[in-house]
C-alpha cells in the first residue's frame, strides 16, 4: 500500500473536512481495476423450420382417416370444456372434470404412433371402455414438437365426429399431474343416454 492510500484510509477529524473534501481525498487513492477480457457471447442457434413436407404414405393415411371421419355427419356433439361449452354436464361435474376430480377408469398413451394407427387404437379403446362401462378416460396425445403435435390437434376432432361423437359426453384438457396440454380427460355417456337419443 502506498503512503497516499494509507493517508486516504486514516480517519480525519470530522470538523476538519467537508463531505466533498473527504470524498476527494478518498477517491484520490482509487485505481481502476485491470481490464478483463470477456469472451464474446456465442451466436444464438438459428431455429430450423419444422419439416413441413410429409412423406406421401403418411399424407395419404391422414387424408384417408379424415375422409372416413368426415363421411358421416355427427348426431350429437360432445361438450368441449376447453372451449367453454357446457351442454350435457351439470356445474358440479364440469368443475370436477376441469380439476381432474373424476377417478380415471382407463388411460391410453398415443405417443409415437402414426395418425392412422392412433385413430384405429382410439376407436378400439373407446369401444372397450364403453363395453366395460367406464366413464372417465385419460387419453395422452403428447405435445409434439413446439407444442403443435398432429395427434394433439387431431384427437379432439376425432372425438367430436362419428362414430365416437355419440359416445362422448365431454372432453377437457388434463391437469398438469395427468399430462397437461398433452392429454385429455374424456367423459363417456352412459349407455342409457345413447339409447335415448
Amino acid at each position: 500500500m502506498t503512503d497516499r492510500q494509507k493517508s486516504a484510509l486514516k480517519p480525519a477529524s470530522p470538523s476538519a473536512l467537508t463531505d466533498d473534501q473527504a470524498w476527494q481525498k478518498l477517491a484520490a487513492g482509487v485505481r481502476p481495476l485491470k481490464k478483463r477480457k470477456i469472451p464474446p457471447r456465442p451466436a444464438p442457434k438459428a431455429k430450423t423450420a419444422p419439416d413441413t413436407e410429409q412423406k406421401p404414405a403418411r399424407k395419404q393415411a391422414m387424408q384417408s382417416v379424415s375422409r372416413q371421419v368426415a363421411d358421416t355427419p355427427p348426431t350429437r356433439q360432445p361438450a368441449d370444456l376447453r372451449l367453454g361449452q357446457q351442454a350435457g354436464l351439470d356445474n358440479r361435474s364440469r368443475r370436477l372434470m376441469k380439476r381432474g376430480g373424476f377417478e380415471i377408469d382407463a388411460s391410453l398413451d398415443l405417443h409415437g404412433m402414426t395418425v392412422a394407427r392412433a385413430h384405429d387404437r382410439l376407436l378400439r379403446f373407446i369401444e372397450q371402455a364403453e363395453a366395460r362401462q367406464f366413464r372417465t378416460l385419460l387419453i395422452i396425445t403428447g405435445k409434439g414438437r413446439s407444442g403443435e403435435g398432429v395427434l394433439r390437434r387431431e384427437v379432439p376432432a376425432w372425438l367430436k365426429q362419428p362414430p365416437l361423437a355419440d359416445r362422448i359426453l365431454a372432453l377437457e384438457q388434463a391437469t398438469g399431474q395427468d399430462g397437461g396440454d398433452g392429454a385429455l380427460y374424456v367423459r363417456l355417456r352412459r349407455r342409457r343416454e345413447r339409447v335415448e337419443k
